[in-house]
């Protein structure tokens, strides 16, 4: 007698009814399953028409995502274990199998680095870089095939497909190229280092998923081109939609139908097979120890999961705003249960455009007077040295000093040593001596503002600090300590001398400061000598410091005058590198390469700068006091509109920045010696 129903609870005590329709016959259509398995007690089941296995779905409605041993996150992330399909996110399934040839150059995408890894150079300090060898090695192999895949995706037409990812393709190569560059630029520990490069790997995988799925995947949907010959090597995804089953069959991505159990009846499934485990596939499940936050909680079908894995990426890119009084020592706060991504982003890292106690003191008239007659609006300038951009230079000698603050805030110094401590006015020269101790102490200055360094030196410093400390006579027996005197140069030198131990002690430098200082220094990967430090380094040495300055002062003074703390404190971020760096270069706060000398705020044609002034004028437009006009101004526009648009740009944020810390903002810095 034939079946006319099958119920959950029959299906639960037995299983065998799942295959009541099984044939050896060949399969009609995309709906005649392979394979199949029941799932929550028999009120459901899933089943495939493609591929003979059935792995294990994201199911519950709270799962717990959270970072593990291995940096992903288990079978919750979706870069090596399916998920449900994410209608925002249409290309993760087709993110490519780990392929089973270890010899395959693809196989680097899935390298787990372990701890002391061969590939690894250590230092004397606990700061690590992965080989330069290893690093040329994955931009031949991976990096650089995709780039022209990307270049001949970017030239197609896409105005008239709405449905395409050109703007998600765009956004996942920027962060390739983010912690590419991180990865060779910037000082990392050991767990950073790894982190790093399992981030990499991530973006990569996932921007080639979306370029394979606009060039192939979304066309064989279309019928642009013929259906698949064979099943791709790529994750797939769980759906309960019968359309994009049909589609992916089409497009060869692997599927699994999940349904309820009241269809049965009508479903052909040629074998139960038994659901395969994340942990029997290798997924490593094991806790990061100290256990780390969750950074999403809820149903696996729920899309601001793969969301807040992106977030959680994206933080390890930023820089904290060193201009922020902060009352505690650290940055990081320790895992806290209940709390998701998107409020501990406000909390870790230095991260958060909400407000900052920021700290200021009264300045009485006569110091006000005295501050006044003494300030340098003006820094030294110099055709040995990056100049200010002219419009910049311009704002910067207009600016009115009668509008000197009657409060002052506490961080009245710079992120790093202002430029023009290295100018020899009287030779009208570079100090190269001061350029050698600069690059010997670079590394570790830089680390200070990543996101793991204490917050206490995470701090700027007047510029007569940074002046002593790169002038500091360092010899066996100098010490902070040593230091006993109670004038106020002795001060100085007191605190200046800090700062480097301070330092190095955060980076677990064994040698002392004096043999510290006896090694030469990197530059570009080459070794620097004082005596022939070329003129076209001492540039870049310098225009990397301006630039520095510069980004660190444009995120505090919108870090204080943003009017919108409920955005997103990620998207602000970015808003502010949309303001610098031009696309594709790397958009990390601090990551500074040489192409981007002279671009951005500092190309050299109006039209150049244009679209990244009108990011600017965006930007400050949600300050307290907000920027206003120009806002029909486009990338388009007459010269002449363009031209009164920079000269507003930059005066008002040099005006602003004057009214709130009395003195001279960093500006972008041009380079005429290349």
């Amino acid at each position: 007698m034939p079946l006319q129903n099958i119920t959950a609870e029959e299906l639960s005590r037995n299983p065998e009814l799942l295959v009541h329709m099984k044939s050896v016959d060949p399969h009609p259509n995309e709906f005649s399953n392979r394979v199949g398995a029941v799932l929550h007690y028999g009120r459901n089941f899933v089943a495939s028409p493609n591929v003979d296995y059935i792995p294990q779905p994201p199911l519950g409605a709270t799962r717990e995502v959270y970072m593990r041993a291995d940096f992903r996150y288990a079978d919750d992330d979706y870069i090596h274990w399916l998920q449900t399909y994410y209608y925002h996110y249409p290309y993760l399934p087709a993110i490519l199998c780990e392929p089973t040839n270890e010899q395959s150059p693809n196989s680097i995408l899935w390298w787990n680095p372990e701890p002391e890894s061969p590939l690894f150079q250590t230092t004397l300090s606990t700061i690590v870089y992965l080989k330069s060898s290893e690093i040329l090695k994955f931009e031949n192999d991976i990096v650089s095939p995709l780039k022209v895949k990307l270049d001949e995706y970017v030239r197609q037409p896409h105005d008239k497909d709405p449905e395409n990812q050109k703007e998600a393709i765009l956004f996942l190569w920027n962060l390739v190229a983010n912690f590419l560059s991180r990865l060779k630029t910037l000082p990392m520990t050991e767990k950073e280092l790894r982190r790093c490069i399992r981030e990499l790997q991530r973006f990569v995988l996932e921007f080639e998923a979306a370029l394979y799925w606009e060039n192939v995947i979304r066309q064989r949907f279309s019928g642009m081109l013929p259906p698949a010959e064979k099943v791709e090597h790529r994750l797939g995804c769980f759906t309960r939609d019968p359309n994009l089953v049909t589609n992916c069959v089409k497009a060869g991505i692997p599927v699994w139908h999940i349904q309820d159990v009241n269809v049965l009846i009508g479903v052909r499934i040629d074998k139960r097979v038994d659901i395969l485990l994340p942990s029997a596939s290798g997924i490593t499940m094991d806790e990061m120890r100290p256990k780390v936050p969750a950074v999403f909680k809820g149903p696996g079908s729920d899309p601001q999961q793969p969301t807040n894995i992106h977030i959680a990426a994206r933080v390890t890119l930023h820089s904290g705003d060193v201009f922020a009084w902060t009352v505690a020592p650290r940055r990081v706060d320790p895992p806290v249960a209940g709390k998701d991504i998107k409020t501990l982003v406000k909390h870790n890292h230095g991260i958060n455009v909400n407000y900052h106690p920021y700290r200021s003191v009264a300045v009485s008239s006569d110091q006000r007077k005295s501050i006044k007659n003494n300030l340098q609006i003006v820094p030294p300038l110099s055709q040995h040295i990056p100049m200010p951009q002219p419009s910049w230079l311009q704002a910067l000698q207009s600016i009115d000093i009668e509008r000197f603050p009657h409060t002052l805030p506490d961080d009245q110094g710079y992120a790093f040593p202002p430029p023009y401590l290295f100018h020899d006015k009287v030779k009208d020269r570079v100090n190269t001596m001061l350029l050698y101790r600069w690059a010997q102490l670079r590394s570790m200055l830089i680390y200070r503002l990543t996101p793991t360094a204490p917050s206490i030196l995470s701090k700027p410093y007047p510029a007569q600090i940074w002046r002593k400390a790169l002038h500091i006579d360092v010899t066996p027996t100098t010490t902070s300590s040593s230091v006993t005197k109670t004038t106020k140069a002795a001060g100085v030198e007191r605190e200046a001398l800090s700062i480097i131990e301070g330092c190095l002690r955060i980076v677990g430098e064994q040698r002392a400061l004096y043999q510290f200082l006896e090694a030469k220094p990197l530059w570009r990967g080459a070794f620097l000598c004082v005596d022939s430090i070329s003129a076209m380094q001492a540039n870049e040495m310098l225009w990397e410091l301006a630039e520095f300055n510069f980004r660190c002062e444009l995120l505090t003074l919108d870090q204080r005058l943003c009017a919108l703390p409920s955005l997103d404190s990620l998207k602000r971020h970015e808003e502010i590198l949309d303001c610098l760096v031009p696309y594709p270069l790397a958009r990390a706060f601090l990551v500074l390469k040489t192409p981007l000398i002279n671009r951005g705020l500092c190309s050299p044609t109006l039209q150049e700068r244009a679209p990244f002034l009108i990011n600017m004028r965006s930007l400050m437009s949600n300050w307290k006091t907000p920027f206003s006009g120009f806002e029909d101004v486009t990338a388009e526009s007459p010269e002449p509109v363009l031209h009164h648009l920079e000269c507003a740009v930059v005066s008002f944020y040099v005006t602003t920045f004057f009214k709130i810390f009395g003195r001279s903002p960093s500006v972008p810095h041009t380079v005429a010696m290349l």
